[in-house]
């Protein structure tokens, strides 16, 4: 809470009785500043009592007497570090008015020159418009009753009235309480199946004293209700799955500098369902390609980085029937700040993938497909904003399989149909066990899928984007790559390996922005290693025909 300055210049009564003869040389004036602009409960401050003197005339010593009261809801400490050291305190009282009194018996104040008071204080001075009084007694010579207990009285009597005191005293320090305003909020419609946040700060129309407030000074409260939740950044969060209507939550902004100014407010939300509720998946897979030489359960993002992933999907583009789109599915888009947004961490976008929802009563049926962007953890994604999970309309309720294949790489699919829902159906084929994916025959168990780096990813090596990896014969990967080499703009002279040959190519096995097909890190070593490898090729098999991508056909 931003306090009106509590300066003022107190209002000063003066009582002068000036015999004949004597003349009035120093005349003191009592004015007082608050910092900070109020003090809270359990909160210390600083009070400045500032002296002035409106004369022409030296302040001899123990000739001011200043008493500065803050009621009964705050206390005087002490002086602070930094006051003048003139002044002296005289006496402390704590109660009902919490009293200091002090006097300037460190030396005289020359004319114009009176040094300020510091005193600390603690509580709230908020409490009432009469929270600080201040008074300031110049006292005369020749009557020392009036100094209050001083040791030595002032002596010199040109310097005030021989007979009498000045005694310019306030009637009060008015202290003034911000003016706070929570104005009501509107906002929808927000489709209640997704939830989320409601577009609106509750912040952004409430003031302080005609002033937009700052979330740093104030506090909301507010109580959730089963469709409304509001954040304490201001935000409002609708609850997933909530039903159509007009939905309001009250909420209260208190002035953290004084926690009794306080202003309520409602917010009102409309929310709406799609005639077709939907379905959100839940999707989690590894690519081999992009596990290649990491030491971490992360992939690599090479192509991201090397700004060689298209904004279009590229299945379409393709041509191939197994990579063709059904339902609602194809030309999915994207833009480069999705592809740059999440740059450096574990959700870098690392390509595109094609998702299948298969019927569950004839798994080689694709009823629908998306087009989607994985992340380096795994996480597919909409590639609309590259962090929100992939929907369905009118899918709630239904089962489907769920497979996921790409271009360079075998497929894999549930083993049996997922409920979707629009809380989020979770298929994740990075922890999968035997039972969780399907095979064609028991004896392809445990081999659906290799482990690298502790995680289940597909399998690297099927170029062609048919269901098996070849090494010869006829439509081998190996001469997919070959074809990509050959056929790079750059590769104009018999160069060895091709090294120019970057891009986004389909025989890009190690999925790092290049195809090569000789030496070190080719990728025709990659698809040959994972031939070698497979469990099932025991023996001198013509082209180790059961590296098999285990999806119904």
């Amino acid at each position: 809470m931003n306090i009106v300055k509590k300066l003022m210049v107190l209002c000063f009564t003066v009582f002068m009785f000036i015999p004949k003869g004597y003349s009035q040389n120093a005349d003191p004036g009592l004015g007082i500043l608050m910092s900070p602009e109020m003090v809270p409960q359990g909160s210390t401050g600083i009070l400045t009592v500032t002296v002035g003197n409106y004369g022409n005339a030296t302040i001899v010593e123990n000739s001011l007497r200043v008493t500065i009261s803050v009621g009964a809801s705050a206390e005087i400490i002490g002086i602070a570090s930094g006051s003048d050291a003139h002044w002296d305190q005289v006496s402390l009282t704590t109660g009902s008015e919490n009293t200091i009194r002090l006097i300037n018996s460190g030396g005289s104040f020359s004319s114009f020159d009176i040094g300020d008071i510091l005193l600390t204080v603690r509580g709230n001075l908020e409490s009432s418009p009469d929270d600080i009084l201040g008074s300031i007694v110049y006292i005369a010579a020749n009557n020392p009753l009036l100094c209050g207990g001083c040791s030595s009285p002032p002596t010199n009597a040109s310097q005030g009235n021989a007979s009498s005191s000045n005694d310019n005293s306030s009637t009060s320090l008015a202290v003034v309480t911000s003016v706070i305003d929570a104005v009501a909020d509107m906002a929808g419609p927000i489709n209640g199946e997704i939830g989320g946040h409601a577009g609106i700060d509750v912040l952004a129309n409430d003031t302080l004293n005609g002033v937009v407030v700052v979330s740093a000074d104030v506090t909301i409260t507010s109580t959730p209700t089963s469709e409304l939740t509001i954040n304490t950044d201001g935000s409002v969060e609708v609850t997933a799955g909530s039903l159509a209507g007009t939905y309001m939550v009250d909420y209260q902004i208190c002035e953290n500098n004084n926690p009794t100014n306080c202003d309520t407010a409602t917010v009102t939300v409309t929310v709406t369902v799609s005639a077709d509720p939907i379905a959100f998946l839940n999707l989690k897979v590894m690519l081999q390609g992009a596990l290649f030489d990491q030491s971490s359960a992360l992939m690599r993002d090479d192509l991201r980085s090397g700004g060689y992933l298209p904004l279009t999907e590229p299945y379409t583009a393709m041509s191939n029937i197994r990579l063709s789109h059904s339902g609602g599915g194809g030309a999915e888009t994207t833009t480069q700040e999705v592809l740059d947004f999440n740059a450096g961490t574990a959700d870098a976008i690392v390509d595109w993938v094609f998702v299948e929802l298969r019927d569950a009563l004839a798994a080689s049926s694709v009823l629908e497909t998306r087009t989607a962007l994985v992340q380096r953890d795994g996480d597919v994604v909409d590639p609309i904003d590259g962090v929100s999970l992939l929907s369905f309309n009118g899918f709630v309720g239904r089962q489907y399989y769920v497979s996921v294949k790409h271009r360079s790489h075998m497929g894999v699919m549930t083993a049996n149909p997922v409920t979707f829902t629009n809380a989020g159906t979770l298929v994740d084929f990075t922890t999968t066990v035997n039972t969780d994916v399907f095979r064609i025959s028991d004896i392809y168990n445990g081999h659906e899928q290799v482990t690298i780096n502790g995680v289940q990813a597909l399998w690297a090596g099927n170029t062609t984007a048919d269901n098996k990896v070849k090494y010869q014969g006829l439509s081998t990967d190996a001469s997919t790559m070959l074809t990509s080499i050959i056929g790079h703009p750059e590769n104009t002279v018999p160069v060895f390996n091709f090294n120019d040959a970057y891009g986004y190519y389909q025989g890009d096995v190690n999925m790092d922005g290049k195809v090569k097909y000789q030496g070190e890190r080719s990728d025709i070593t990659y698809t040959f290693e994972n031939l070698l490898t497979y469990a099932l090729n025991r023996g001198p098999l013509y082209n180790f025909d059961f590296m098999m991508e285990q999806l119904p056909q």
